[in-house]
C-alpha cells in the first residue's frame, strides 16, 4: 500500500490497489461459477485473463507513482469486460445495468472533471452495444428501459462528480493543514534554536557575571585579610611592649582605653611577661587622657594577673587629675606599686 505522491495520489492509489485486489478475487469466484452456469471458456477466459492483465498493470502503476493513468486502465478494462458480455451471450438488458460501475469507481479514483468524460464514454459504449446487439430487431417498447438507464449512468455521474470534488476538497485542506503543521514546526523548531541560543547567551553573560562577582569577592576577601592584618599590626603597635634590661619591660599606653583595647593590653602584657620571663613590668599611663571606673578596673586585672605570675607591676604616670578621679571614684590602689615617672620607677628597681 505504500503509494508515492500528495495525499490525493496516495488515497486514491489506495483504492485502485484495493479494487483490483477484490477484482483478482471476483475472477477466482466468476471462473467456477460459469463453469457452473454451463459457460463455455470461450466466452468467460478472455474476460478473466484481461481484468487480470488490467489489474496487475494498475498496480505496478501506482507503484510507480502513476495513479492517473492507473486509474484510466481500471476503468477502461472494467468497460471493456462489462461491455464484452453483452456482445458474447447477446444479453443487452441484463448486464447493460453494469455500465453504471465505471462512473461509480470513476468518482473515487480518478479527478472530478474526469467522470464527464468516463460518463460520456459509457453512454457512447450504451449506444453501440444497442445497436451491435439489436440491429434491425431494435423495438421500441424498450426505450423506456434505455432512457432509464441513460438517466441512472447521469445521476451516478452527479454523484461521483460530488463525491470526487468533496474528497479533493478534503483532500487539499488536509494538504494545506498538514503544510500549515510543517510550517509551525519548522517556526517553532526555528523559535526553539533562537531560545537556545538566547539561553546559551543568556548563559554566557550569567557566567561571566558570577565569574567578575567571584573576582570581587576574592578581592574582597583579600582586602579584608590585608585588613585584619593590619588591625592586627595597629593593635601591636597601639600596645608596645619595650625590653629595658634582661628581666624589666616597659608598656607605654597611649589614647582612649575601650574594652577591645584592654584586653589586648593585658593578652599582650602577660604574652610578653611569660616569653621575656620579664621581673618587673613598667606600665606608663601618661598618655592615657581618660581613666575612669572600666579603665582603672580594667588595668588593675593586668597588675593582678602580671603578679600571679611572678612579675612585679608598676604603674606610673598618674597625672593629679587622673589621682583626683580614681580617689573620687573610689578605686583602691593600695596593692598596686606607682611611680611619679618612669625614671623614678627604673631608678627604684637599681
Amino acid at each position: 500500500m505504500t503509494v508515492p505522491g500528495d495525499a490525493d495520489a496516495r488515497r486514491r492509489g489506495r483504492t485502485i490497489i484495493t479494487i483490483c485486489l477484490m477484482l483478482f478475487g471476483l475472477n477466482l469466484v466468476r471462473t467456477p461459477l460459469a463453469l457452473l452456469a454451463d459457460i463455455g471458456p470461450s466466452q468467460t477466459l478472455p474476460a478473466t485473463l484481461l481484468g487480470v492483465a488490467g489489474a496487475l498493470a494498475s498496480i505496478g502503476l501506482v507503484r510507480r507513482g502513476q495513479t492517473t493513468l492507473a486509474a484510466w486502465i481500471v476503468i477502461l478494462v472494467g468497460l471493456v469486460v462489462i461491455s464484452a458480455t453483452p456482445l458474447l451471450m447477446g444479453q443487452l438488458i441484463i448486464t447493460i445495468f453494469f455500465l453504471t460501475i465505471p462512473v461509480f469507481l470513476a468518482g473515487i479514483i480518478l479527478r472530478p472533471w474526469h467522470v464527464w468524460l468516463v460518463t460520456a464514454l459509457v453512454l457512447a459504449d450504451l449506444a453501440l452495444l444497442t445497436y451491435f446487439t439489436t440491429g434491425s430487431d431494435w423495438h421500441g417498447g424498450e426505450m423506456p428501459l434505455l432512457l432509464t438507464l441513460v438517466a441512472l449512468v447521469c445521476a451516478v455521474s452527479v454523484i461521483g462528480f460530488t463525491g470526487a470534488r468533496i474528497n479533493a476538497a478534503v483532500m487539499q485542506e488536509s494538504s494545506d493543514a498538514r503544510r500549515a503543521a510543517e510550517q509551525a514546526a519548522w517556526h517553532l523548531e526555528d523559535l526553539n534554536a533562537t531560545l537556545e541560543d538566547r539561553i546559551n547567551a543568556k548563559t554566557a553573560e550569567i557566567q561571566q557575571a558570577l565569574r567578575e562577582v567571584e573576582a570581587r569577592a576574592a578581592a574582597q576577601a583579600d582586602l579584608l585579610r590585608e585588613n585584619a592584618a593590619q588591625r592586627a599590626a595597629i593593635r601591636e603597635l597601639s600596645v608596645p611592649v619595650l625590653p629595658v634590661n634582661h628581666d624589666t619591660l616597659i608598656m607605654p599606653l597611649i589614647g582612649a582605653l575601650d574594652t577591645e583595647r584592654l584586653q589586648a593590653v593585658q593578652q599582650r602584657a602577660l604574652s610578653a611577661v611569660v616569653q621575656r620571663r620579664a621581673r618587673h613590668l613598667i606600665i606608663d599611663i601618661t598618655g592615657i587622657p581618660v581613666v575612669d571606673t572600666q579603665v582603672a578596673q580594667g588595668l588593675i586585672e593586668v597588675v593582678q594577673a602580671a603578679r600571679l605570675l611572678g612579675c612585679t607591676p608598676i604603674l606610673v604616670g598618674i597625672r593629679p587629675e587622673v589621682a583626683q578621679t580614681l580617689v573620687a571614684l573610689g578605686i583602691d590602689l593600695r596593692s598596686v606599686r606607682t611611680a611619679a615617672s618612669l625614671q623614678s620607677a627604673l631608678g627604684g628597681m637599681v
